[in-house]
């Protein structure tokens, strides 16, 4: 499936077993819930509208972006580098259903924003632009490339423990 120059728009599910191209110039607008089942070639634009629901089942690649207006929720599969998630409004939630896959980057995460990983993650590490998580004895379960608006330290990250666990912003 093929959105060059096109827009989809809407909720339910979009079943693409050959994968999905969003080219430039080409958007994805998730009202509601939405749900993509197959790989996305993503060069043009996500927006998960303010109250939606994004679930990409399958690998997001290429130099696109999504961004994530107020209480939003992004899940996603696997992100490859090239990719930006965008936190733009209030209370939005980013949640990594294989942290471990995940290398694009993470922007604008702040006050009132969360990233919930499905995988158990207690200490986070800031240095370098990138927040590492991991369990003890240090096996690493994420590393989240993280973008401005802060000058963010390891102390901005609050991890709150389990088998999903919630990464806050703390000021």
């Amino acid at each position: 499936m093929t959105t060059t120059g096109a827009t989809l728009t809407g909720h339910g599910t979009v079943i693409a077993t050959a994968g999905f191209s969003n080219d430039m110039g080409g958007a994805i607008t998730a009202e509601q819930q939405l749900n993509l089942i197959g790989d996305i070639d993503n060069a043009g634009t996500i927006t998960v509208a303010a109250g939606g629901e994004l679930r990409c089942f399958g690998t997001l690649e290429d130099s696109g972006s999504i961004a994530l207006q107020a209480n939003s929720v992004g899940s996603l599969e696997a992100v490859a580098s090239g990719q930006t998630i965008t936190f733009a409004g209030n209370h939005a939630k980013l949640v990594l259903r294989n942290p471990g896959a995940f290398s694009g980057a993470i922007n604008g995460f702040g006050l009132t924003h969360s990233i919930e990983l499905e995988a158990e993650a207690t200490v986070p590490n800031f240095a370098s632009g990138v927040l590492t998580l991991t369990v003890p004895p240090g096996k690493v379960v994420a590393q989240l490339q993280m973008q401005g608006p802060f000058p963010y330290t390891t102390l901005n990250f609050h991890v709150a423990p389990g088998l999903s666990s919630v990464i806050t912003f703390v000021p």
